[in-house]
């Protein structure tokens, strides 16, 4: 009876720092290390220790997600730099640890229910603070930029398209919890979930990304039509399709938002045509070679550097391991001087595509295998039906595009975690469409 209170008090306590996981993604990452520590000594503490470490080694799927943290650590006994090799491993250990914590504990429809509903309430609240630290700064300075891209999130040190992308993860959330149940909520329930919707759109808009602005309102127009489906209310609908509208046009009336687009438009492609800077000592042909004149906005900055990374791999015979994590950035600065990049002060870029900075770390084989855990986890979410699922999936994969997502803390922790949840769960959570929920039943 002693040992059964026990374990009933390690469960509550287990569910609670997963919540807490889920809720300190858009905190500091010190914050968040220390959460996901407690949670792998509470998991130790869990009942059928045994068990649980036997199903890992025998549940394939579990085996899988395992193996891509498995390609980092045989990455690192071929690096030259032992030290970053070690720090390479260190920063993918969510690789290992989330899949065998969620693979082998099996959690109930309400604990899954609070888990998401405590991330999506940590955003709100979070976001609102990080407006009133705004506001305090621009009543000393002024200037109203303080607001928006990377000056809006400096305060927790999250990247502003990791932010953004948790705020589409979060109308994802909504939508799936309270969307079906429109017609059952009350006048103020509706008031408060439209707001947190539109407070989302706010801060996604603010973050100024323009991948996740896309993303975002492509997820949000599915996230609409799933809502009210079969239940349309036309002038709720185009009420809420209007104040969206409203919000997005207004925040397009600052400089820094528009900026970021207009940008696109005076895109010079000719730079990819350029040739690799063979003789560095040599006069460099401004019409062959890339120079401190041509401009370069993120666009055809991004081109330059996947074409860059590919060619390179391919000339140097990397192009079936790679180079390892530990000497990417290292090898890459390389490569840039040859482009008079450092002239540009870009030592130090990433390729700005996870793909492509797989392909190059990892080579082939890595590339491959985060390929097929995309395919194995989009295959879950339409299985399961699973709208939620795969707007969490659709906005990280189409994010990769522009972004290196798994370079860094917030992104490795921000997709292994959820990810690991919603394929791990999705076998026991009834947070389906109402007519796989009632086949079940």
């Amino acid at each position: 009876m002693y040992w059964r209170k026990i374990d009933k008090v390690a469960d509550r306590i287990f569910v609670f720092l997963l919540m807490l996981n889920a809720a300190s993604i858009c905190w500091p990452r010190l914050i968040n290390n220390v959460f996901i520590i407690l949670l792998v000594l509470n998991w130790l503490l869990l009942p059928n220790l045994k068990d649980r470490i036997h199903k890992c080694f025998v549940d394939r799927k579990i085996l899988f997600f395992i193996g891509f943290f498995a390609l980092y650590f045989i990455s690192f006994l071929y690096a030259n730099d032992v030290s970053k090799g070690l720090s390479q491993v260190e920063k993918r250990l969510s690789y290992l640890v989330f899949p065998i914590i969620l693979g082998t504990v099996q959690l109930k429809d309400k604990e899954i229910k609070k888990i998401l509903f405590g991330f999506v309430l940590s955003y709100l609240l979070t976001s609102a603070f990080l407006l009133i630290y705004g506001v305090m700064n621009f009543l000393e300075q002024g200037n109203y930029e303080v607001f928006f891209y990377k000056n809006l999130t400096s305060l927790v040190r999250v990247h502003v398209v990791y932010y953004a992308m948790y705020g589409i993860f979060c109308i994802g959330i909504l939508t799936y919890l309270f969307g079906r149940k429109w017609g059952n909520l009350s006048s103020s329930q509706r008031i408060i979930l439209l707001a947190a919707y539109l407070f989302c759109v706010f801060i996604i808009v603010l973050c100024a990304s323009k991948m996740m602005i896309t993303i975002g309102m492509l997820m949000l127009s599915a996230s609409i039509y799933y809502s009210f489906n079969n239940q349309i209310n036309f002038r709720l609908l185009a009420g809420g399709i209007v104040s969206i509208l409203l919000v997005v046009l207004l925040s397009f009336q600052f400089n820094v938002v528009k900026q970021r687009f207009s940008d696109l438009l005076d895109t010079d492609f000719s730079v990819l045509r350029k040739e690799r800077l063979k003789d560095l000592k040599g006069p460099r042909d401004p019409e062959k070679h890339v120079t401190i004149a041509d401009p370069i906005n993120g666009l055809n900055l991004r081109l330059l550097l996947w074409k860059i990374g590919l060619e390179s791999i391919i000339q140097d015979n990397h192009i079936f391991m790679g180079v390892g994590p530990a000497d990417y950035q290292g090898y890459l600065n390389q490569q840039y001087i040859e482009y008079n990049l450092d002239r540009r002060t870009l030592l130090g870029y990433d390729q700005h595509n996870q793909y492509m900075a797989t392909l190059v770390s990892l080579g082939v084989v890595g590339l491959a295998y985060l390929l097929l855990l995309f395919i194995l986890s989009v295959r879950k979410a339409f299985s399961t039906k699973n709208l939620m699922y795969f707007i969490f999936l659709t906005t990280f994969m189409l994010g990769c595009i522009s972004e290196s997502m798994l370079l860094l803390n917030k992104g490795i922790v921000y997709f292994t975690f959820f990810n690991c949840l919603l394929f791990f769960s999705l076998e026991n959570f009834s947070l389906l469409k109402p007519e796989v929920r009632n086949e079940k039943r």
